[in-house]
């Protein structure tokens, strides 16, 4: 269901994601949930066998409609925003094979696939997905910020890891 941007729904909550993936493979997810009751806001490092940032995007994806939904289980729908087409698009529609290189990939994005379909049907939810333009230095709207405060969390959570396996190592 596509919702106008301006025509907001009661039990709806809107959900901003992103997912960071550093060179050494390192990947982390956040995200920011408004509602009606106020707002939820996590972030966490993704699941090492992810492989792409598009994974990782869909995870976030699945972990932020989770987490809200363990906190409000009234949720009727999301409005979600991600400023990865690739995650949007897969989530959207019927998963295709052919969607990523490699059978390990495969089956890590269609086990991420298959865990939405099952969120979306199980809570009869209404999802409408928002692309946002990523990384634009404009601070002025609110779903820029609150993609850049995802980009923020997200470098640090993995620094924070990195100096703790670095501790761990000596």
């Amino acid at each position: 269901m596509t919702v106008k941007s301006k025509e907001y729904k009661k039990d709806f909550v809107t959900l901003y994601t992103d997912a960071c993936r550093k060179e050494d493979g390192l990947m982390a997810y956040a995200f920011w949930a408004r509602h009606d009751g106020g707002r939820i806001r996590s972030s966490a490092m993704c699941p090492p066998d992810l492989e792409t940032i598009c994974q990782g995007e869909m995870y976030a994806i699945c972990q932020g409609m989770y987490k809200v939904l363990k906190k409000l289980p009234n949720t009727k729908g999301f409005y979600v925003t991600s400023d990865s087409m690739g995650a949007i698009n897969t989530l959207k529609n019927t998963y295709r094979e052919t969607t990523s290189k490699g059978k390990e990939r495969r089956e890590h994005t269609k086990r991420l696939k298959l865990a939405y379909d099952k969120m979306v049907t199980e809570n009869r939810l209404e999802v409408d997905f928002r692309h946002i333009k990523a990384h634009t230095g404009k601070t002025t709207n609110t779903r820029v910020w609150l993609n850049d405060w995802c980009d923020k969390i997200l470098n640090t959570i993995i620094k924070k890891y990195r100096d703790e396996q670095e501790q761990n190592s000596n």
